[in-house]
């Protein structure tokens, strides 16, 4: 059969002194985790400020961006309607070169 007396505890005793030195070590363990955490916070804070800074900086080169590439259209159309004009200037030309070398073989003649 099985033993029904209740198990005894056992009992744990620690020295107030060794209490004492390990809650001391527990503290001291907090402060770092503490301190450590503050300059993590602090790290992090940084690097989020300095993120926004870089998104700051991609907005404006995105914008500068699109203003480059509308600037490069505009310059294209007028320089498609320079040439076409070019085109016409040197035509007219032409003739009136024609024209002239007419008017000086007449005046020879």
């Amino acid at each position: 059969m099985t033993n029904d007396k209740p198990t005894k505890s056992k009992r744990v005793s620690i020295s107030k002194r060794k209490l004492a030195n390990t809650a001391g070590a527990m503290e001291e363990a907090a402060v770092v985790a503490a301190t450590v955490g503050t300059l993590e916070a602090v790290h992090g804070a940084e690097r989020r400020k300095a993120a926004g800074e870089i998104a700051d900086a991609g907005s404006v080169l995105l914008a500068k961006g699109a203003s480059d590439i509308t600037q490069a259209a505009d310059e294209q159309v007028m320089s498609d309607r320079m040439a076409f004009l070019s085109q016409a200037v040197a035509i007219a030309g032409i003739a009136d070169i024609a024209q002239g070398a007419e008017i000086l073989a007449g005046s020879n003649g």
